[in-house]
């Protein structure tokens, strides 16, 4: 299974609303062949933001440009994650409202809109 089907694959078993994946885009998210496409939720109903991770900028640069041509991508920005990893540089293109604070693990799903069983599943694994 290639990674745009892995990525349909998961949100399909998270989404609230699963026919926001009638106008996700596939964004390569690296050079590499191997990495492949990814997909880009966009917003709507409950899910109010979204995210795709790059290892360089300027794959985070051409995502924010194919994005930005496509309804459901209000607010893109690409967001430097040095604090995060640490040991290498990494960005996050993101999109939707802001957050404001640092959210738990159920408000962030109810944020990307997942299903509340899905929530669940997510706070259970992280125990």
């Amino acid at each position: 299974m290639n990674k745009a089907n892995q990525s349909r694959q998961y949100y399909l078993e998270r989404l609230a609303d699963t026919s926001l994946l009638d106008e996700a885009v596939p964004v390569k998210n690296s050079n590499s062949e191997t990495a492949g496409d990814h997909l880009a939720v966009p917003v709507g109903g409950s899910r109010r933001g979204g995210y795709l991770e790059f290892i360089k900028r300027g794959q985070a640069e051409k995502a924010l440009t194919v994005l930005s041509r496509h309804a459901g991508f209000p607010n893109l920005r690409i967001v430097d994650l040095f604090d995060k990893y640490m040991a290498a540089p990494c960005f996050s293109l993101v999109w939707g409202e802001a957050q404001t604070r640092k959210m738990t693990v159920e408000e962030l799903g109810r944020y990307y809109g997942y299903r509340e069983e899905a929530i669940k599943q997510e706070v259970d694994l992280r125990k």
